[in-house]
């Protein structure tokens, strides 16, 4: 659901692509924020069964969204372009692997595996890091509770930002990034002052949320409107693996006796190295998508177009 609103906001917003995507992603914070004491009191009245029951009725909601959604402009006059052309009809249901020799794509695909396993490592063992170092439980809620407001403002000025084509977005992955990697390995150094950590989750908070930002305009720039689909699944997907990898390699740091510290240093490390290899795309300077003047562009959509 998350990489088809992407996908969507993609095809959808031309000038403003960046703040669409970064308000509807801001979202993925205000929803827990709102949803947690919500199904807290739900499992409380009405135990696991009715728990589930109703929460599979809220997640229905996002079927009838859906449901309103209609292909844009560009989605439906790329459909038709190819359509209009047997050689790619023809090739239509096949698999297509012409993203995966995207080079330029790929450096932001395996960016995003040292992003999420540097992000993870950070999440996981921060609360405990801060209890270790004379930090209470409340002041560590507090500490996450920091970080998701500010990445649900962070996401949202991020994308104001991004908005302009004076700003590049590489730079902006990249630099966001860096920056939470340089705050993550200095942690050790102030892990025991109080305002110190709070200001840490204010970076973390402001700043983790740009991949997801940018993510849109740039594999729409990479890959061309055809492949942008394709292009987002493959980010997402690597983005994955990193989910996979973090939470298991966090546990094998401590377990094998490293300490919280060293976790946050390679933490920092990963994000930083995942900054300078997303940074590498622009070396290959692929760009298959020039932004058309939409406000010239008369395409009449029929049900016949989008239904075939």
């Amino acid at each position: 659901m998350f990489t088809t609103g992407l996908i969507v906001i993609a095809f959808n917003f031309e000038k403003k692509r960046n703040i669409a995507t970064g308000i509807s992603v801001a979202g993925c914070g205000i929803g827990p924020f709102i949803l947690s004491p919500i199904y807290q009191m739900i499992y409380n009245e009405y135990g696991y069964n009715g728990f589930f029951l109703l929460y599979a009725g809220l997640s229905f909601n996002t079927c009838v969204v859906g449901a309103v959604l209609r292909p844009s402009r560009l989605e439906v006059s790329s459909k038709m372009a190819n359509n209009r052309n047997r050689k790619l009809r023809k090739k239509y249901c096949e698999c297509d692997l012409t993203v995966m020799k995207n080079i330029s794509l790929m450096c932001v695909c395996i960016a995003g595996v040292f992003f999420n396993i540097g992000i993870f490592i950070i999440y996981l063992h921060f609360p405990a890091y801060a209890i270790e170092n004379d930090s209470t439980q409340v002041e560590v809620s507090w500490y996450l509770s920091i970080a998701g407001i500010s990445s649900c403002i962070g996401r949202v000025l991020l994308g104001m930002a991004t908005n302009s084509e004076d700003v590049s977005e590489d730079i902006i992955f990249f630099g966001t990034y860096s920056l939470i990697g340089a705050a993550t390995i200095a942690v050790p150094l102030f892990i025991k002052i109080h305002y110190a950590k709070m200001m840490y989750s204010i970076v973390l908070g402001l700043n983790s949320g740009s991949c997801y930002v940018v993510i849109s305009s740039i594999v729409l720039r990479l890959t061309g409107p055809d492949h942008v689909a394709q292009g987002t699944g493959y980010v997402m997907a690597y983005i994955g693996i990193g989910s996979l990898v973090g939470p298991p390699l966090a546990g094998v740091i401590v377990d094998n006796g490293g300490s919280y510290a060293i976790s946050f240093i390679i933490a920092g490390l990963s994000l930083i190295f995942g900054g300078f290899i997303e940074l590498c795309n622009v070396c290959f300077k692929t760009n298959f998508y020039k932004k058309p003047v939409i406000e010239e562009m008369e395409i009449s959509i029929k049900d016949d177009d989008i239904i075939s």
